[in-house]
């Protein structure tokens, strides 16, 4: 949370006006909380109920934006949630990719926009340019 609450203040964005969860609940199995997330493989029916769960969330509250993190939202996750990222993404694989396309920002017709971001976990690792254009993505929500 820290690293998260940097790039939020960074923003400028309060974090009163943030509400976090995660993509997929409690999906871990022993105490580890971090690693590969070899169950979702497992348990594709829990998946697609969180994804169910979080899609009636966002369309009780109307939220303007959504903000996924990490590369497993542009390969499973974030297509669950929303399916025409399957074609907005398409071909691509990695995190460079989409911010080399422009392609990190969505406007959804009569929905929240998404924004698709490094996890903050890994965000020393993050080049200074993506750093950059994430926080003015985010600028444009404060």
């Amino acid at each position: 949370i820290r690293n998260l609450r940097k790039i939020i203040e960074d923003a400028e964005v309060s974090l009163n006006d943030c509400f976090l969860t995660n993509a997929v609940l409690c999906l871990r199995k022993g105490d580890s909380a971090t690693g590969p997330f070899p169950i979702w493989r497992d348990h594709p029916e829990y998946v697609k109920a969180c994804a169910d769960w979080h899609r009636n969330f966002i369309e009780e509250n109307k939220p303007e934006l959504i903000i996924l993190m990490g590369k497993p939202h542009l390969t499973h996750f974030g297509k669950l949630l929303y399916p025409e990222l399957e074609d907005h993404w398409a071909g691509m694989k990695t995190m460079k990719s989409v911010y080399d396309a422009g392609k990190e920002l969505i406007r959804f017709s009569g929905g929240p926009d998404l924004l698709l971001m490094r996890h903050p976990s890994s965000w020393h690792f993050v080049p200074l340019a993506i750093k950059d254009k994430t926080v003015e993505n985010l600028k444009k929500y404060k």
